[in-house]
């Protein structure tokens, strides 16, 4: 990918997005998010057979997550391209709970899940790449958000990535927490006595 810069973000960027990012290139961030993802996994890899398992019932699974990456991937990938091409074009929403519950994410590894985020990333970052620089001040209407630009996308969604590492690696953390400390064994009441 050739060398780009982007526009810095506006105030409508949510300081969560931009903190997560602590001040590196979106560009650069969103080509390595990938690899990064891959590592994480192979680090915790004694913990794959609790990656379907929910921490708790509002917290969504490993394999969850990165459905979710790979998901919201495509339709960004989609936003992307109808700003681009388009002027001022309405930015749906998503339910990002629907689009995760609508899938059987046990037909699918964590490799899968990461191989097809990677695919449609690598799609992305090669449009992102060929956009000429006032492509980048184009807007369109987000349906919750209101007006985003491309810029404001791109800084967003590597923030989002970031986001979601650091919930995948404690989520991974705590399971091989979990995994490592020995389950404690009910003791045998001792049989009352008879006096």
């Amino acid at each position: 990918m050739a060398a780009m810069k982007i526009p810095s973000p506006s105030a409508r960027v949510a300081a969560p997005y931009l903190d997560a990012l602590a001040g590196k290139d979106p560009l650069k961030s969103m080509a390595k998010t990938a690899r990064r993802l891959e590592r994480l996994l192979q680090r915790f890899k004694a913990t794959k057979s609790k990656w379907d398992q929910r921490p708790s019932p509002q917290k969504w699974s490993i394999k969850q997550v990165l459905n979710h990456l790979a998901d919201h991937e495509v339709i960004q990938g989609a936003r992307w391209r109808m700003v681009a091409a388009m002027e001022k074009p309405p930015i749906a929403s998503y339910d990002q709970n629907a689009f995760t519950a609508a899938q059987d994410l046990k037909r699918a590894s964590a490799k899968d899940l990461v191989r097809a985020f990677r695919q449609a990333r690598e799609a992305n970052l090669a449009f992102l790449a060929r956009l000429g620089p006032k492509v980048w001040e184009k807007s369109g209407m987000h349906a919750e958000r209101g007006e985003e630009t491309m810029a404001d996308m791109t800084w967003r969604a590597a923030g989002h990535d970031r986001i979601h590492e650091a919930q995948l690696a404690r989520t991974l953390e705590e399971l091989a927490t979990a995994k490592a400390r020995p389950k404690r064994r009910k003791q045998a009441k001792a049989p009352k006595s008879k006096s």
